[in-house]
């Protein structure tokens, strides 16, 4: 069963009308309030994106080569005799049997909780492997801006496009989806490019596009965390750019828009309007965050799903009260499937103390907000 033929749930529990807005941006197609300097800051990202793209496409950041992003690709044979549509199928039989021995969390996988694939050293990861499908039209002409890596939560707030090859200092976590037939098709046709020395060619693939490519899902979330934090009256540290190229400070038009997005949220008229009025920069709003890869939701994988989904729901919730908005039946349903994850120890068995302390701690505190 595909996560879009589950009933409404927050974290795969069948109970929660709410969960539409967690899983594919919610039935309910609001554009959200236009914040006019949302404009210019997409315009500014966009070009940004492209020029830090395009310059670790030539000159690919460095990659450990235990990187198990790489990894992943190494245990996949390249059939070149089988088109995209037959290459994209045989990965699809083969993913599960690669990801499994590497501690991937998948629908039949609990999986592990990994030190450092991307976020840093210290940093705690779960990586989800993914399945979810995607166009093949046109791909021949597509296949450069294929996003197989994307963020579905991290702890970071540098908006500086970083390319995260895991050496940014300090504790955090994050929870990554990895499509892997996505991935190796991309890789397929990279390879064919490629001429002179092959030495830690998969390395070049991964820090020179694989990366580069997962950067507008990591910016959205290090935008929402720095909403978050204002929104509790904390502070952003300052970060020094990672490019060896001039991009534009726009640090201090974020602020004003994150200010302007928490008074407006006094008149949002619930949950979902929330979600709609808080603008993102790659993505329309924070309904387009929420989205989850489509792959089926079991009792392997649901402990991920809700370690990615918590910090979103603890905003909207923490906004929802604080802005005295009139939801409650929302919020009951919310408490309840909050209450189930609870009581279903969904942390239980996850190999690192420190990262179920951390989802522990939050779930009772949403649970607390939710009376």
């Amino acid at each position: 069963m595909r996560i879009n033929d589950i009933g409404s749930n927050i974290f795969g529990f069948e109970i929660m009308s709410l969960y539409t807005l967690f899983r594919d941006g919610g039935a309910r197609s609001t554009g959200g309030y236009a914040y006019p300097e949302m404009d210019y800051i997409r315009r500014v990202y966009a070009t940004m994106l492209k020029d830090v793209k395009g310059y670790y496409a030539r000159a690919p950041k460095n990659v450990d080569s235990g990187n198990l992003l790489a990894n992943i690709l190494l245990h996949i044979p390249i059939r070149i005799d089988y088109n995209d549509r037959q290459f994209v199928g045989y990965v699809e039989d083969l993913a599960e049997g690669v990801c499994r021995p590497m501690g991937l969390t998948s629908s039949s996988n609990r999986g592990k909780v990994h030190d450092g694939v991307t976020l840093g050293p210290n940093a705690l990861e779960v990586v989800v492997c993914s399945s979810e499908d995607f166009d093949l039209n046109n791909i021949k002409t597509r296949w450069r801006d294929l996003q197989p890596v994307r963020y579905l939560y991290h702890t970071r707030t540098d908006v500086n496009l970083p390319i995260m090859n895991n050496t940014t200092p300090g504790k955090g976590y994050g929870v990554i989806s990895v499509n892997v037939p996505m991935m190796a098709l991309q890789y397929r046709y990279w390879l064919k490019e490629q001429k002179g020395d092959q030495k830690d060619i998969v390395n070049r693939f991964i820090g020179g596009m694989v990366l580069p490519n997962a950067v507008p899902s990591y910016l959205d979330i290090a935008f929402f965390n720095r909403l978050s934090r204002m929104s509790n009256g904390i502070g952003t540290p300052t970060y020094p750019l990672q490019h060896p190229f001039y991009l534009t400070d726009m640090v201090p038009r974020l602020d004003r828009v994150m200010r302007g997005v928490l008074a407006k949220n006094v008149s949002a008229k619930d949950i979902i309007d929330l979600a709609s009025d808080t603008p993102m920069i790659v993505g329309r709003n924070l309904r387009d965050v929420l989205r989850l890869p489509k792959d089926p939701v079991t009792r392997q994988n649901e402990w991920a799903m809700a370690l990615a989904r918590l910090p979103y729901i603890k905003y909207l919730i923490q906004e929802s009260k604080r802005n005295t908005i009139n939801d409650q039946s929302y919020l009951n349903q919310v408490r309840i499937s909050l209450l189930e994850a609870k009581w279903a120890n969904l942390m239980s068995t996850v190999n690192n103390p420190e990262l179920a302390k951390i989802f522990t701690q939050q779930l009772e505190q949403v649970i607390e907000m939710t009376n």
